[in-house]
Parts: C-alpha cells; sequence; structure tokens
C-alpha cells in the first residue's frame, strides 16, 4: 500500500507563540500599565512647564506673582500625587488630594465669618511689632482678628486630560506593545 506523509516541524513552537499572543491580548494589563506610565511623564511635565494639555499655560496664582515660585506647585503635593492604575480594560490617572477638583476645574470657594488668633514677634525692649507672621511657637504677641465672609475665585489650570501629542504617545505604546508580542 502507496501513502503519503506529511511532517511539519516547529508546530510546537507556532502553537506556544500563539497562546502566548492570545494570552496577552486577552489580558493587556502590561499594555495600559504602559500608557499609564506614558500619561503621568505628560502630567508631570505640564506642572514643570505650567501648562494644561494642548499646552495652554495656565493663569498665574497669586503666591506664585508675589512669591515667586510656580503655580499649583508650592510644596509639591498635587504634583507628587499623580498615580496609575490599569486593569485588563482600561488605565486611570489621577490624584487622591482633595483640593486637585477646584484647580482641574475652577470654582469659587464661600468662606464664611470667621475668628482667628494672628501670631506677631515683637521687639523685648521696644515691644514693637516686627515684620511678617510667626508661627504658634515664635509668636510672642497674639492677636484675635475677625474675618468677615469673602469668596475666593480659582480658575481652572487643568493638569489631567488627553491632548493630541498624548493621543499620538497612546498610539505609539500600544502600537510598540502589539509588536513585542508578534517578534521573537
Amino acid at each position: 500500500m502507496s501513502g503519503t506523509s506529511v511532517r511539519i516541524d516547529g508546530l510546537e513552537d507556532a502553537i506556544r507563540s500563539l497562546n502566548f499572543l492570545i494570552a496577552n491580548i486577552e489580558r493587556p494589563v502590561r499594555m495600559w500599565r504602559e500608557i499609564g506610565s506614558f500619561l503621568e511623564k505628560s502630567v508631570a511635565q505640564r506642572f514643570e512647564m505650567s501648562v494644561g494639555p494642548g499646552d495652554n499655560p495656565w493663569p498665574p496664582s497669586l503666591r506664585a506673582l508675589t512669591e515667586g515660585g510656580q503655580t499649583l506647585v508650592e510644596r509639591g503635593r498635587l504634583r507628587d500625587s499623580i498615580s496609575v492604575r490599569a486593569t485588563d480594560h482600561s488605565v486611570e490617572v489621577g490624584t487622591n488630594v482633595l483640593y486637585a477638583a477646584i484647580h482641574q476645574f475652577g470654582g469659587t470657594i464661600h468662606h464664611k465669618v470667621r475668628q482667628q488668633d494672628l501670631r506677631f514677634r515683637a521687639h523685648r525692649r521696644t515691644g514693637k511689632l516686627l515684620k511678617g507672621f510667626r508661627t504658634a511657637k515664635n509668636g510672642n504677641v497674639v492677636r484675635t482678628v475677625q474675618v468677615g465672609p469673602h469668596d475666593v475665585t480659582i480658575p481652572p489650570r487643568p493638569f489631567l486630560g488627553i491632548d493630541d501629542e498624548d493621543i499620538q504617545g497612546i498610539s505609539e505604546v500600544a502600537d510598540s506593545w502589539f509588536r513585542s508580542l508578534t517578534s521573537d
């Protein structure tokens, strides 16, 4: 009896490669993590340059104008709080700092009437007040003042968001991730 046989070498390698590809496409958390890392760097650059998405400059804060420094970066807490959370379905880039929303979207803060102790330092011999406010331990003169109701309006200074540059970067990260799955 005559017959024909076909021998396929490397089938195990091909099946292993396909299984690897399927597993990674079904669970793309690594890709989302890389996209999140890219976006986190984009937000860091915005803080560095004092701009929002689309490179729209932030209005300078009163503190930055009077004391110097950068808007939204007095101590760096907001800037340093940006975090990334990735799953198999999405990525979130954000912050848990309570005052982030008022800076991102802007708004008006309504202050009620309140009393407040102001601490000053007085010259020991003359009793004359020295310039500037002091901390509780350094101030030797305390004055209680009443602050009337007032509003503080904060303009929006968006630091989160996706602009055209980010879309391009996300596309490049995703493309690189897919290429890494198919290359050996």
